[in-house]
């Protein structure tokens, strides 16, 4: 589509999944808590979507269908944490 910037989806303006079909595994503040506890223990460097995915006993590939960049899972690590302290 040429002439039409692409903007970006912030994956916290979507709503959590309700209604039909399976309950999600994990919710946003899941994730964000097995992310903030890689980094706690190993640094922002340990925190990947690989290191992250083992904190929740899930696959790497799974945990993309939740968070799509490595970037919305630092934004999600970041509202976590600033939200602690509010």
């Amino acid at each position: 589509m040429a002439g039409r910037a692409a903007v970006p989806e912030v994956i916290w303006a979507r709503p959590e999944r309700t209604g039909r079909g399976p309950k999600p595994a994990f919710t946003r503040a899941d994730i964000a808590a097995a992310a903030v506890k890689v980094a706690d223990e190993g640094g922002l460097d340990a925190v990947s979507m690989r290191h992250v995915a083992a904190e929740l006993g899930c696959g790497t590939m799974s945990l993309y269908n939740y968070v799509p960049r490595k970037e919305d899972l630092y934004e999600l690590m970041v509202d976590a944490i600033s939200g602690e302290h509010e």
